[in-house]
């Protein structure tokens, strides 16, 4: 856009124009700062919400195994059996 621009200004004056040009595109850089700003923090919470997840699954792995271990009886089950389940 601005190669027209400086074409036409040889004819009409843009000055002004071209002012707000500049202004608009700072503030659509400034923009742009705060948005990736903005998703960098998300992408740090999806990090952290994929981390919780997984402790998550372990420790519903582990539960799993427990109950099955609780629920078993006892005297038919040696030690060494217990500790690999």
């Amino acid at each position: 856009f601005r190669p027209v621009l400086a074409e036409i200004s040889a004819v009409c004056d843009f000055s002004s124009q071209e002012e707000r040009l500049v202004q608009t595109d700072q503030e659509v850089h400034d923009m742009q700062k705060c948005i990736f700003k903005a998703l960098e923090q998300v992408m740090q919470a999806v990090g952290m919400v994929e981390d919780i997840e997984e402790d998550l699954k372990k420790m519903d792995d582990n539960i799993a195994k427990m109950t099955v271990f609780l629920s078993t009886d006892l005297t038919d089950v040696t030690l060494v059996e217990h500790l690999h389940s």
